[in-house]
């Protein structure tokens, strides 16, 4: 019996496999559920019998990199680069199945429901905690402050969530969709109620690049609310993270690792990178070209980083961190120079400052096996080929 299986419902099942994360199956930061269903679906649509196309080239040259550094390295782990290779893998499976048949799909309505789909999980997520005490799919929850107002929705932590919010917010101006307006004001609820700072940074540049274009009214309402907001509730716990900021730059000598002390979420997302830089050697060169090895960033770092404050242990423990400087520091910086190239050629769309700033949001947040750097390359690439081909 032949079962039709509509090929739009397939790219959904795709793209919502990229976003939502579930709790219950990530281990040891392995998220067991999404690699297990990428390989799923990547073989299944392998019976359309897709024509890889030349512009996957690039990735093929990642994945024969990666998989060079096992031979380049004898202390590369081989689990990591056998995940990493996978998720490329089937991640071109994919995207080859949506390059031929992006034309059959309504990508504005996928982008429009998932923007109202955060917001209302989120809601869910915050009514059946504070009513029932139910912790759904909460991962990172804040308890310390006793704030209410910081749950992840469809990703694993509210600055993770932030980031995608902007990024379909801004994959939604380039599409330039119905109802834009009303779409935009529930991105701005989100991201006040996410209260990661991480995300509301991102989230006023793209405020201020398209909202004071496109939006003049909603912009200024959201200046203003933000002014009240500072005004009357600058003692939560969100804005005195801003104030101590702020005070600790404006001091007369400032030592920037301490601001550990100040913003550990944020420092750490940004501290290791600078590490890696200072730490050069040149007679290390060939390990700075070519990586230290696939698993190697888990420790390289861990005791400055301890050391500074990360962690409970002063020089225990290991870091994981994101693509800058773990994937740099794992497989170089050649393999990270041909990830540029990939990102170029097949992703990004073409004469637009903004989405590389998402990118290099991302870079410093996570690292290469992850649901949140994968997502929004997808929709890039969606967009790209809808401007391609219908503008």
């Amino acid at each position: 019996m032949k079962i039709n299986i509509s090929k739009s419902f397939l790219i959904d099942v795709i793209l919502f496999n990229q976003l939502i994360y579930f709790v219950a199956f990530v281990f040891d930061n392995v998220n067991y559920l999404w690699f297990t269903l990428n390989v799923i679906i990547a073989s299944s649509l392998l019976v359309f019998r897709p024509r890889i196309k030349l512009k996957f080239l690039p990735l093929f040259f990642v994945v024969f990199f990666l998989s060079l550094n096992y031979f380049i390295n004898l202390n590369s782990k081989l689990s990591s680069i056998i995940f990493s290779v996978s998720i490329i893998l089937t991640s071109i499976i994919q995207l080859e199945f949506i390059n031929d048949n992006f034309q059959k799909y309504n990508f504005q309505k996928f982008v429009k429901k998932t923007i109202y789909f955060f917001l209302f999980f989120y809601l869910v997520q915050a009514l059946t905690f504070n009513i029932a005490g139910i912790e759904l799919n909460i991962f990172g929850l804040s308890t310390e402050n006793g704030t209410i107002f910081r749950f992840n929705s469809l990703m694993s932590e509210p600055s993770y969530s932030s980031t995608v919010m902007v990024t379909l917010l801004f994959i939604n101006q380039k599409l330039k969709t119905e109802n834009s307006l009303s779409v935009e004001i529930i991105g701005f609820i989100f991201i006040l109620l996410c209260q990661s700072l991480f995300g509301i940074l991102l989230y006023l540049i793209y405020v201020f690049i398209y909202h004071r274009k496109n939006f003049k009214k909603l912009f200024v309402i959201e200046v203003f609310s933000l002014i009240i907001i500072l005004l009357f509730f600058f003692s939560s716990d969100y804005f005195i993270r801003i104030k101590n900021i702020l005070e600790f730059f404006n001091q007369s000598q400032v030592d920037f690792f301490e601001i550990v002390k100040v913003e550990p979420s944020g420092a750490f997302r940004i501290l290791p990178f600078i590490l890696y830089i200072e730490s050069f050697e040149f007679s290390m060169i060939l390990n700075y070209l070519f990586g230290f090895g696939a698993g190697s960033s888990e420790n390289y770092l861990s005791y400055e980083l301890f050391k500074i404050g990360y962690g409970n242990n002063q020089y225990e423990g290991s870091f994981q961190g994101g693509f800058f400087p773990g994937f740099l520091i794992d497989y170089g910086i050649v393999a990270v120079i041909l990830i540029f190239y990939s990102l170029k050629k097949i992703f990004l769309i073409k004469n637009n400052l903004f989405q590389y700033i998402i990118i290099l949001t991302i870079m410093i947040n996570v690292n290469i096996n992850t649901q949140l750097f994968w997502f929004p390359l997808f929709l890039l690439f969606i967009t790209k080929l809808y401007e391609e081909n219908f503008s």
